[in-house]
């Protein structure tokens, strides 16, 4: 079962966030073991003997990602997609691994794939792709329980669209989805031409955003908290020290999109004092979405305490990759490994 793709640019932001939030509360957790990663390195191992070649890391992040949302869907006893379906069976095998089971509990507990969650973009960049009117990379939390009532399975070789709906629901509401996700799916990358505006609206309405994508400003606003927050960690949890730093960058990353009288050089701006405001203020609602239940001050406690994990930020360029499709051979060197594994666990049991 693989997230809903139908999401339009406000639930796309809004996703991107939430999994950058979920990434840093993550780092300094107890669930931030090494195992991910160290799953990670395995499958990146297995990978290269399979493709007989070196595989980019995005590629290894994806495919346990899919790994993971074929083991929650066979928990659930829902149908589910993969990125890669050439790899259908390597995949299936792979979720049943036994440490894959502890990865979909980080999962559960996040909301993210925890394949994701060891790897934080660079929010610099982020910063700078939102002003020079670039989109942020489409990143997906997982879907939560009551959004699991309908899940949406659209083959890009097929036809038709499924949509799976719990059978258990009321009339009404079964009409209800059906037409929701269908609007959602029939307008995905034109939501502005949608044939049924009164149901994108509603979605909004629930959503108490009422509009179709966040403001520039709103987004460059939550990058700059994330950005200050890292820039915290990394000067010994230090704020003033980390908003000296922020100052030192260029205009480009750090100048709010709402003011075009602005200078590289901050003392000479006259818009420095609000800014200066407004970055602690940024700070603040980055801690504040980042914390759990700890209280602010909890949380940047609990922080230092953890301080031996050390930042490693990633920039958009770790998770573009290209790979090509699996040729014949690396298909039958995927079902290979899976015949080789399954003879080994035979052999124990005898």
């Amino acid at each position: 079962m693989m997230p809903n793709l139908a999401l339009d640019q406000t639930n796309i932001e809004e996703s991107f966030f939430f999994c950058e939030y979920a990434k840093r509360r993550f780092e300094m957790s107890k669930f931030n073991d090494g195992q991910i990663t160290e799953t990670i390195d395995n499958l990146n191992y297995r990978s290269r003997e399979i493709f007989c070649d070196d595989v980019p890391k995005g590629f290894d992040i994806d495919l346990l990602t899919d790994v993971i949302y074929v083991r929650e869907a066979s928990m659930l006893g829902l149908a589910h997609t993969v990125s890669f379906p050439e790899l259908r069976d390597y995949i299936i095998f792979l979720a049943n691994a036994p440490d894959i089971e502890r990865l979909f509990d980080i999962t559960n507990h996040f909301n993210v794939s925890a394949a994701c969650l060891p790897f934080p973009y660079e929010m610099a960049e982020i910063a700078m792709l939102t002003k020079s009117g670039e989109d942020i990379p489409i990143t997906f939390k997982a879907l939560k329980k009551n959004d699991r009532r309908c899940v949406i399975l659209s083959n890009s070789d097929c036809r038709y669209v499924y949509f799976g709906i719990d059978k258990n629901l009321q009339l009404d509401e079964i009409i209800d989805l059906i037409k929701k996700n269908a609007t959602l799916f029939k307008s995905r990358n034109d939501y502005e031409n949608c044939e049924r505006k009164d149901i994108i609206k509603e979605v909004h309405k629930q959503s108490n955003l009422k509009t179709h994508r966040q403001a520039l400003h709103n987004v460059f606003n939550k990058s700059m908290g994330l950005l200050i927050y890292d820039l915290y960690i990394d000067s010994d949890f230090d704020l003033e020290r980390a908003l000296e730093r922020h100052r030192k960058h260029c205009s480009e990353i750090k100048c709010d999109p709402r003011k075009t009288d602005t200078s590289e050089d901050c003392g000479q701006c006259k818009h420095f004092s609000r800014c200066s405001e407004l970055w602690r203020k940024q700070f603040n609602i980055a801690v504040g979405k980042i914390k759990d239940t700890d209280s602010s001050e909890e949380w940047l406690n609990l922080i230092k305490i953890n301080q031996n994990k050390r930042l490693i930020r990633r920039p958009t360029s770790f998770f573009k990759y290209t790979i090509d499709k699996p040729s014949q051979s690396v298909i039958l060197a995927s079902q290979k490994f899976i015949h080789d594994a399954l003879c080994k666990v035979a052999a124990r049991k005898l």
